[in-house]
């Protein structure tokens, strides 16, 4: 027998497939975890806690989610690789937690490391290639530059940072990596590094003040500064990539080499207080 449709047998049919349209949408979909990091590389045991899921040990090839937990035990190490390639390579004794890598910004992985330190490594085996280290430990850290002879200059700070934002990072030769806070000092012989979207004003002794712009390195070759005596003072800076700005302060007064700011442009010999702009390019 046809079947004929009319106006109010259409609408009907419209109601039914809007019911059917919407209760489609609104059935709870599978819900997957985003694939943040892959495995390269383990030595010793590691393990890996996910939510809803028992821990087990980490291996070479496992995928990893965003809020997964790695544990690396003891004279053991993991390094694992970001969907951009940036690779964290995990020390013994740390546990790192899988927070979001936000896009171009390899220190935003910082956010995830509880305890212990990792080596992050942006774009390697380019041109662009850029690593640093950090750590987080207590007594660990405190048995290691014990055994240490502590290097000349560390007694006394001879700057401070005054001001930052985002990332920056300061190390000696040898030595750890430490993550920079405003007030943190910083010391004769030490390397500071800026972060992307990052920046860090320096104040030392003198009064000079470098502020270094995003994705920079200064080494403070030596900085020798007393009020008593300003004469036998000397100041050697090195910027070894990236861009700053530069006021030199009292020591620039005493004589043209006292206060000397090297960069791949040349150096600055200053001998009167005043801001220059200094590119390593």
């Amino acid at each position: 027998m046809p079947l004929t449709l009319g106006r109010n047998t259409d609408r009907s049919l419209f109601f039914l497939l809007s019911c059917l349209i919407a209760a489609a949408f609104a059935c709870p979909s599978p819900s997957f975890a985003r694939e943040a990091a892959k495995v390269l590389s383990v030595e010793g045991v590691s393990t890996l806690q996910r939510a809803g899921a028992a821990t087990r040990i980490l291996g070479v090839a496992d995928t990893l989610d965003e809020q997964d937990v790695i544990s690396v035990g003891p004279k053991s190490y993991a390094v694992i690789e970001f969907a951009d390639r940036t690779q964290a390579t995990l020390r013994p004794d740390t546990v790192f937690r899988m927070d979001a890598l936000s896009p171009g910004k390899p220190e935003s992985l910082l956010r995830g490391l509880v305890k212990g330190g990792a080596r992050i490594t942006s774009n390697p085996g380019t041109a662009r290639a850029a690593e640093f280290d950090a750590r987080l430990c207590e007594e660990d850290c405190a048995q290691e530059d014990r055994s240490r002879p502590a290097p000349r200059g560390l007694d006394q700070p001879v700057a401070r940072v005054v001001e930052m934002k985002g990332y920056a990072a300061a190390s000696s030769v040898g030595g750890n990596a430490r993550l920079l806070v405003p007030g943190a000092a910083i010391h004769e012989r030490e390397g500071i590094a800026t972060g992307a979207n990052s920046y860090a004003v320096l104040l030392f002794s003198d009064g000079a003040r470098v502020t270094l712009a995003e994705r920079s390195r200064l080494a403070v070759n030596r900085y020798e500064y007393r009020e008593i005596s300003p004469r036998e003072g000397k100041a050697h800076l090195t910027l070894l990539a990236g861009n700053a700005q530069v006021w030199s302060g009292r020591l620039a007064e005493v004589s043209t080499d006292a206060f000397l700011f090297e960069s791949a442009m040349g150096i600055i010999r200053s001998p009167s207080p005043e801001r220059r702009e200094v590119s390593h390019e």
